[in-house]
């Protein structure tokens, strides 16, 4: 994998909903072992933004899921992974 994306939601501006999350990887359908590919602090992306990471993990995964690591919801549009 080499790149991951993730498209705010257009019609709707609110930041919380795009800061403090982690994208993870694994094999097992309930992530109980997982990995960290890339993570975003409280800075966050900007409205009708797009959220964009390199990643440098050459393993092939099963799942790939974005986890807010706070008590908030996330609310984007589309995730993108690219090999």
């Amino acid at each position: 994998m080499s790149k991951l994306e993730l498209v705010a939601r257009q019609d709707v501006d609110q930041s919380m909903t795009k800061r403090i999350f982690e994208v993870r990887a694994s094999d097992v359908p309930g992530f109980s072992s997982y990995v960290v590919l890339k993570s975003e602090g409280s800075t966050g992306f900007p409205h009708q933004g797009t959220w964009t990471q390199n990643v440098s993990n050459n393993n092939t995964y099963r799942y790939i899921a974005v986890v807010k690591t706070v008590n908030e919801y996330l609310w984007i549009s589309e995730l993108r992974v690219f090999n």
